[in-house]
């Protein structure tokens, strides 16, 4: 019976080739999950890999540790670690400016500064320091907004670490920077904050004199 022959032959060779195209079709599913699945991993392995806050407030902390007892060096360092966990956040650039401003590293610490406040989470602190370094580079209109600021943040303003500057140290140099830019109404009012009982008469020449003295004075009593 050759056609019934042939026609099991047929039927087998389809058989055959049907199940070929099952196992290729059924490779290639697998392959494809496997490249599926290890493209996932390699993505969760990147996106998951977040700075570790817990290591950079550590860092931060130790940094104002070793600054409140004055190494400087020492909490820079730290500051710059922090940094290095968390490039994003601007408390490590700040702290790194402080140190530098209490090393008198002025233009270096007002550089830290600036890259700082592209950053995230500016504070009080941040911008007091700012002002503190722009006041002694002689740059007052800028440190006015950043007293301005620091104050805005905090009215009552403390800077607790190791030093006794408070919101009337960011009142003096405002009084001070309003004076060097001219605006002698405004540098009354903020020594008047200092001084409440004083007085001047700030439109004739010897009532700005008289305003420069009390500034003066202010300054070297450390009131």
């Amino acid at each position: 019976m050759p056609g019934v022959c042939s026609l099991c032959n047929r039927m087998m060779t389809d058989e055959l080739l049907e199940l070929k195209l099952v196992k290729n079709i059924f490779s290639w599913l697998i392959y494809f999950v496997v490249v599926v699945t290890i493209f996932f991993a390699c993505g969760k392995s990147t996106t998951e890999t977040p700075p570790s806050q817990e290591e950079y407030d550590a860092l931060v902390m130790q940094g104002w540790q070793d600054f409140a007892e004055k190494n400087y060096n020492s909490a820079k360092i730290q500051f710059q670690e922090a940094a290095g966990v968390n490039p994003g956040n601007a408390a490590a650039y700040g702290g790194i400016g402080w140190a530098l401003l209490m090393q008198d590293s002025l233009t270096s610490a007002d550089d830290q500064f600036s890259l700082g406040a592209e950053k995230s989470d500016p504070d009080a602190d941040f911008y007091a320091g700012w002002a503190f370094t722009l006041h002694l580079l002689h740059q007052s209109e800028k440190s006015i907004n950043n007293a301005l600021s620091a104050l805005q943040f905090d009215a009552d303003w403390i800077f607790e670490n190791g030093t006794s500057l408070d919101k009337r140290s960011l009142q003096l140099i405002l009084a001070a920077d309003y004076f060097l830019v001219g605006n002698f109404a405004e540098s009354l009012r903020y020594v008047q904050m200092l001084n409440p009982g004083y007085s001047a008469d700030i439109f004739t020449y010897s009532g700005r004199a008289a305003l420069s003295r009390e500034l003066e004075r202010l300054s070297n009593s450390g009131e």
